[in-house]
């Protein structure tokens, strides 16, 4: 199971207990009409949580500052269209 929030241009995607993938679709589905209506996307990451970090790094995030507990992250497009693979 997992969860997705979004308020505004910020999104966290979360989850619980039995693992999970995120499909293409799946990053699509969430991040393009964020992406549509602000131009880009916000996360941000604990700051020792090295998988996670990759993991957003992979999908395009940038990182735009950090403080003692998060990693603050933007992204303004996706890394792969529906004609190019995902590097995931």
């Amino acid at each position: 199971m997992g969860a997705v929030l979004t308020k505004g241009p910020e999104l966290h995607f979360a989850t619980f207990g039995k693992k999970w993938r995120l499909t293409r679709a799946d990053i699509r589905r969430y991040l393009e009409p964020i992406l549509a209506e602000h131009g880009h996307v916000e996360t941000k990451t604990p700051a020792d949580d090295a998988r996670q970090l990759r993991f957003n790094r992979l999908l395009g995030f940038e990182e735009t500052g950090a403080d003692e507990f998060y990693v603050h992250l933007t992204l303004t497009r996706l890394p792969f269209s529906k004609d190019t693979p995902c590097q995931l």
